[in-house]
């Protein structure tokens, strides 16, 4: 194989996986919930979510949901920033017919439980249904800290992260809601929430969440113009030079042959 070969082929491996990371870390949506629950819809039957530092703060004397507004999907990732003292807080996902009341909706609910230091994985009709697999301990459980809590469901395949990233916590199979809305939810707990992201492929359809409101997403929809923030940027301006060495090279590869 000629050395000009090579190298072609080599820059398009290169713009190849360029263009699945840029796939990879697309964004839907996003909150650093500056501004409050702007972008989001709140169900609560008595205290509301406040915005407090900086964060969306739960009420300790209410069961509270927030859902992302224009998220409809069946595969993503979501993460969230949770602390508080004896939580019963995390992440709603796959939801369809929320309403007020802790259980009202249909759908997964993963989240941490301070009582006993644990992660959960449940599912909810209308009340709620149980636990999918086991509470799980988490490592080094300390109130006092910050937990980044991530959810990955794709087909019937879900897993639960909590600060380690690598090792889910929580890796089972169910295929009791397949699609539906994102957001978070918290039981009768003081929590603060930050820092709340969602990636991946979502059905089309939706407006978004509000500009400027610390909450974000694609223009004119969620999936219609996906926002991949600063990285996607420089993935993309990579993907541009690389597939213009490889114009060139093929142009050059080709010259040399004919001469």
């Amino acid at each position: 194989m000629k050395k000009g070969t090579i190298v072609l082929l080599s820059l398009m491996l290169l713009l190849f996986g360029a263009q699945a990371a840029a796939a990879a870390e697309t964004v839907l949506f996003s909150s650093d919930f500056a501004s409050g629950a702007n972008g989001f819809k709140t169900f609560t039957e008595g205290s509301d979510f406040v915005a407090e530092g900086g964060a969306l703060i739960s009420p300790v004397d209410a069961s509270v949901k927030a859902l992302a507004e224009g998220v409809e999907g069946s595969d993503y990732v979501i993460e969230v920033d949770l602390k508080g003292n004896r939580m019963n807080s995390g992440i709603v996902f796959r939801v369809q017919d929320p309403g007020t009341g802790p259980d009202a909706m249909n759908g997964y609910f993963a989240g941490l439980d301070g009582a006993v230091g644990t992660v959960i994985l449940g599912k909810m009709s209308q009340k709620w249904d149980g636990l999918v697999g086991e509470a799980v301990m988490v490592p080094d459980y300390d109130e006092s800290k910050t937990f980044k809590l991530r959810v990955e469901a794709k087909g019937d395949h879900i897993k639960v992260y909590v600060n380690d990233m690598n090792t889910p916590l929580i890796d089972v199979h169910d295929s009791t809601f397949t699609e539906g809305t994102v957001g978070i939810r918290s039981h009768f707990a003081r929590v603060s929430f930050d820092n709340f992201v969602v990636k991946g492929e979502a059905a089309s359809g939706g407006t978004g969440a509000a500009a400027g409101g610390g909450a974000s997403a694609g223009d004119g929809g969620a999936v219609s113009n996906p926002s991949t923030g600063d990285a996607g940027i420089a993935i993309y301006v990579v993907m541009a030079v690389l597939a213009g060495a490889a114009v060139l090279l093929l142009r050059f590869t080709r010259r040399t042959k004919a001469e």
